[in-house]
C-alpha cells in the first residue's frame, strides 16, 4: 500500500515537472491579451455646422460611402470670391500686355523721331556755322531734339514699368490660383467618406451640430488587419520568434480556436506610468499586493477570422504560442 502511494506521488510529481517543462519549452500561455483591430478616428478637417449625417451608430460601411457633410455654403462663397479675384488679375494682366505692346510701338516711333531730330540738329549746327540759318532756327531744332529725347526716355520708363507690372501680376495670378485651389480643396473636405470598410463606433452627432477641424467625432473599426496584442513575461522573450504558430481563443467566440502567427514583439516598455508617453507603452507589473515580472507586448496576426464574427476591439483573448 505504501509502495502504491509513493508510486502515485512520483507519478504526480513527474506529471507536474512535465507540465512545467512543457510550459517553458513547448508553448507559452498568456491570458493577458486583447483584440487590436484597425481603428480610425474620424474627424473633419474643416470647421462648420453639420448639414447631413448619412450613417448610424454600429452601421457597417464600405470604403467611399458618405459619412457626413458639413454646410458647404461659406466654402462655396470663398471659392466664388477666389475665382473672381483670379479672373480680375488675369484681365488686368491682359490689359497690361496690350498696353506694353502699344508702348513698345510708341517707343519705336520715338526712337525714329529722336534719330531724325538728331540728324536735323547736326545739319543745322553746320548751317549755323556757315551762317546760313539763324541762331533761333538752330535753337528750335535743339528744342525739338530735346523733346524727342525726353519722349523716348519717358516711353522707355513706361515700358520698363509695364514689364515689372507684368511680373507682379504673374505672381499675383499664382497667389490667386493657390488660394483658389485651397478653397476648392476646403470645399471638397465638407463631404467626408469612409476611408475603409468597417463598423461605425460611438457615433452621437446630428445635423446642425457645430464641429471643429481635427476634433474626433466617432470611430471606424475595421476587421482588416485583425491583430491580437498579448503581454508575456520578460522571461518568455528569449523563446519568441516571428512566424511561430499561435492558438488564439477569443472571449467573444469561446468555442472556436483561431490560428495566428507571431509578427513581432515590443522592444521597449515604460518603467512607470508617469509621464505618459504614447510612444512608450506602460504595462502595470503589480496587482494590489503582488509584483509580477515586467511584461512585453507581442503582436499576433490572426488570418482566419471571418468578417461576420463579432470581434470587438479591446475584447479579452487567451493565446498559446508554440515554441517548437
Amino acid at each position: 500500500m505504501r509502495t502504491k502511494k509513493w508510486s502515485l506521488l512520483v507519478a504526480v510529481l513527474a506529471l507536474f515537472l512535465l507540465v512545467c517543462y512543457a510550459f517553458h519549452n513547448w508553448f507559452l500561455y498568456s491570458n493577458d491579451a486583447y483584440v487590436n483591430t484597425d481603428f480610425i478616428s474620424v474627424a473633419p478637417q474643416v470647421t462648420g455646422p453639420l448639414a447631413k449625417v448619412y450613417v448610424q451608430n454600429n452601421q457597417f460601411v464600405k470604403a467611399g460611402d458618405p459619412l457626413f457633410e458639413i454646410d458647404p455654403t461659406p466654402f462655396q462663397l470663398t471659392l466664388n470670391q477666389d475665382k473672381a479675384n483670379l479672373a480680375q488679375t488675369q484681365a488686368s494682366r491682359i490689359a497690361t500686355q496690350v498696353q506694353l505692346v502699344n508702348l513698345k510701338n510708341q517707343l519705336t516711333v520715338a526712337d525714329r523721331s529722336l534719330q531724325i531730330a538728331g540728324t536735323t540738329l547736326s545739319r543745322y549746327q553746320k548751317l549755323l556755322q556757315q551762317e546760313i540759318v539763324s541762331k533761333q532756327d538752330y535753337d528750335n531744332q535743339d528744342t525739338a531734339y530735346q523733346n524727342a529725347k525726353a519722349q523716348q526716355l519717358a516711353l522707355r520708363t513706361q515700358v520698363a514699368a509695364a514689364q515689372e507690372l507684368l511680373k507682379v501680376q504673374a505672381a499675383k495670378i499664382d497667389s490667386d490660383q493657390s488660394a483658389l485651389d485651397l478653397a476648392q480643396y476646403n470645399l471638397s473636405l465638407t463631404q467626408v467618406a469612409a476611408p475603409r470598410d468597417g463598423y461605425i463606433n460611438n457615433l452621437y452627432i446630428y445635423p446642425g451640430l457645430e464641429v471643429k477641424a481635427n476634433e474626433s467625432l466617432f470611430g471606424l473599426v475595421s476587421h482588416q488587419g485583425l491583430q491580437v496584442i498579448a503581454n508575456y513575461k520578460e522571461a518568455a522573450l528569449s523563446q519568441v520568434r516571428p512566424g511561430q504558430s499561435v492558438w488564439v481563443l477569443l472571449s467573444s467566440d469561446p468555442w472556436h480556436i483561431y490560428h495566428g502567427t507571431v509578427q513581432s514583439f515590443g522592444r521597449a516598455v515604460a518603467r512607470n506610468a508617469s509621464p505618459n508617453d504614447p510612444a512608450l507603452p506602460y504595462i502595470s507589473p503589480t496587482t494590489d499586493w503582488i509584483r509580477y515580472p515586467y511584461r512585453f507586448p507581442i503582436t499576433i496576426d490572426v488570418k482566419d477570422a471571418a468578417a461576420d464574427v463579432p470581434i470587438a476591439m479591446g475584447a479579452d483573448v487567451r493565446t498559446l504560442i508554440w515554441v517548437h
